[in-house]
């Protein structure tokens, strides 16, 4: 991440980098989860990486809804529009 040229861009990849090592490195030690340990640091980008996933699958689900209101319809239709869907 040192390529980067803004510190605010480094920092924040450098988290979500961290945060996506933890996850592998909690899904490769199921074996031994009672062994695991975590450091503060990775905690903290665990938890930003799943918020900034949660926050990229819900705008995802809104341009979709988006697509389908302007009558798009070979796009997959999110249970949170199904309404907008035409019969």
């Amino acid at each position: 991440m040192d390529c980067v040229g803004c510190e605010k861009c480094k920092l924040w990849g450098k988290l979500q980098v961290i945060g996506l090592g933890t996850a592998l490195k909690i899904l490769f030690s199921v074996d031994d989860i009672g062994q695991l340990t975590l450091t503060r640091n990775e905690v903290i980008a665990l938890f930003n990486l799943v918020s900034r996933l949660s926050e990229s699958v819900h705008t995802v689900g809104q341009l979709l809804c988006t697509l389908i209101s302007q009558g798009y319809t070979d796009v997959v239709v999110p249970s949170l529009c199904r309404d907008l869907q035409a019969p």
